[in-house]
């Protein structure tokens, strides 16, 4: 079950300017999922300045619009999967493989549309608030995974069959995210296994 974050925590992680509320009156009719509207509103969501995995609508969170307008499918060719036309712009995905994600207005499933199969809307959490608390956790241990965090005799040696620091931490994180968000797990090759396998190879920062 996923602790429920609150905008205090949020800040405490992100920084109050970190992070994003929308006003309620702004947000469309068609975002109907009571719980994504008030976590928008209440707790907010992480600004591309302060994390880069998501890099949030240029318009949010003046304005929360259609996931059709986004570039990707106005300007650069990609097509607009049938079960993506509802889903409304939350942002761009930046991590091993480039995606739009969107949101569902009726039951607040966060999707995504890959770069690496532009056919279908596949989950990425099953909520606006676990993907926040994704980026949240991300963010919180990032000292256990940062370069920046290590001296030279401190590195995990990549030739040492031993668990290293990093893979420590990359399980760590997994096991987080299974508790908090099982579903956005369960996909085939899902982005956040690729992002838990950069972090174990000492590739994420």
């Amino acid at each position: 079950m996923i602790p429920e974050l609150t905008f205090a925590e949020l800040a405490a992680v992100f920084g109050e300017q970190g992070v994003l509320r929308t006003d309620p009156a702004l947000l469309p009719e068609g975002l109907r999922h009571d719980e994504t509207r008030g976590f928008l509103s209440a707790v907010g969501f992480p600004s591309s300045d302060v994390q880069g995995l998501v890099v949030v609508d240029e318009q949010f969170p003046r304005a929360v619009r259609g996931m059709r307008e986004a570039s990707h499918f106005t300007e650069y060719g990609w097509e607009l999967p049938a079960e993506a036309a509802d889903l409304f712009l939350l942002g761009e995905f930046q991590g091993a493989a480039m995606g739009v994600i969107g949101i569902d207005g009726a039951s607040g499933a966060v999707r995504m549309v890959s770069e690496l199969d532009m056919s279908r809307a596949v989950l990425l959490n099953s909520d606006i608030s676990r993907l926040t608390y994704f980026l949240y956790v991300l963010r919180r241990d990032e000292h256990l995974y940062s370069w920046e965090h290590y001296d030279e005799h401190e590195q995990p040696d990549p030739e040492s069959p031993e668990p290293d620091t990093m893979g420590q931490a990359a399980e760590r994180i997994r096991q987080e995210f299974q508790r908090a968000d099982p579903a956005a797990l369960e996909e085939g090759e899902n982005v956040w296994d690729a992002v838990l396998e950069d972090i174990a190879r000492g590739e994420w920062t």
